[in-house]
């Protein structure tokens, strides 16, 4: 990500840029757009600098200082993860992200002059929606939100950009085992390196300010929303949809059409109307079924329920998106461990029937 804006500034006419990295220009990439950028008259300065460290910060600022003269904006586009189930997560784990998203960005917003012509602070999308295994991320992309808001407030050019799932620049693009488990996460729409700089370009273009809202200092972009998912293929948003910050959109027409009722299927319903535990067990699997296919992208003839999960391809991550989605239609509360035990998709059933809280009310009755 980090070369793509470099790039793109460039292209944009800057003169003068500092460039500060822990390590510095690693990498022959790296080292090509430097050497580009200095060979078409940019001054560009590559110090080794740890920005959530103020003293650090403060010091790289006063050296560069006599080359490169004041600082007219200022884009934050540091990140480190540390991705982990939070249970399993340690200290030093949500330290080194948090540092990398608050630390950084209050001390670029604490040092740099009052009147940049642009702050940005590159977020991310699992600040809004959340991520099982980045709660450390999410809760520094959430920081930097509120950051931008504050400054809003004091009369600060800032814009937080809460981004997707960027498809050909970045981390994510890079990884491709990242990359995988994202893209089976349907509450995301892929973003490409054009879409991200036009935003950019609107964002930072002092002749003409953008006439977007961002009130605020919050953009998202890359969200798909339940009329999406409605147009493209009928199937119900992810759980992060069922949250009151997305009410509105769940009222869309999209979603109340007729057709999507008619795809949905209602499982927590019908798991109440059951008259017997075997065939509350038929409705779960059938569940599962559905469930598992859509989280692997896989048809649903393809899922054998006498087979294991982690055979599909489940990983921690998606195990715990099943097991919240397991708690939230059929009120079981079934560990993760179990899921990932190795019991197969009709034991797993069974062990949900057995679990639940609306089998024992019924039973009841």
């Amino acid at each position: 990500m980090g070369r793509s804006i470099l790039r793109w500034m460039i292209s944009r006419g800057a003169k003068q840029l500092i460039v500060p990295s822990r390590s510095g220009p690693r990498g022959e990439a790296a080292f090509k757009i430097v050497i580009d950028a200095i060979k078409s008259g940019v001054t560009i300065l590559t110090p080794s600098c740890d920005v959530s460290d103020m003293a650090s910060l403060k010091l790289m600022l006063d050296e560069c200082a006599p080359v490169v003269g004041p600082i007219r904006g200022c884009i934050n586009a540091a990140m480190v993860l540390q991705d982990s189930i939070f249970d399993n997560m340690t200290h030093a784990q949500w330290k080194k992200t948090i540092d990398s998203k608050v630390k950084s960005s209050w001390n670029l917003h604490a040092v740099l002059p009052n009147d940049l012509d642009f702050f940005i602070l590159l977020s991310s999308a699992a600040g809004v929606l959340g991520n099982a295994g980045q709660s450390n991320y999410a809760a520094g992309c959430t920081f930097q939100d509120a950051l931008s808001s504050f400054r809003k407030s004091q009369g600060r050019k800032t814009v937080s950009i809460d981004l997707g799932l960027m498809s050909t620049v970045g981390f994510v693009a890079e990884n491709e085992g990242v990359k995988k488990t994202l893209e089976r996460y349907e509450g995301l729409r892929a973003i490409d390196e054009a879409e991200f700089l036009a935003l950019m370009d609107i964002l930072c273009d002092l002749e003409h300010p953008p006439n977007i809202s961002t009130i605020n200092g919050q953009v998202t972009m890359g969200i798909t929303t339940p009329a999406d998912l409605a147009l493209d293929n009928g199937t119900m948003p992810m759980e992060h949809m069922h949250q009151s910050l997305f009410a509105y959109f769940v009222q869309t027409e999209a979603m109340a059409s007729s057709s999507m009722q008619a795809n949905g299927v209602n499982s927590a319903a019908l798991f109440r109307q059951a008259e017997s535990v075997e065939e509350m067990d038929r409705i779960v699997v059938e569940s599962l079924v559905r469930k598992i296919a859509r989280a692997l992208s896989m048809s649903l003839e393809d899922v054998d329920t006498d087979k294991a999960l982690h055979l599909y391809g489940v990983d921690s991550l998606v195990a715990v998106e099943i097991r919240n989605w397991i708690t939230k239609e059929f009120m079981a509360d079934v560990p993760v461990f179990e899921l990932m035990s190795g019991k197969s998709i009709l034991a797993i059933a069974q062990l949900v029937t057995k679990n639940s809280q609306i089998r024992k009310t019924v039973a009841k009755a």
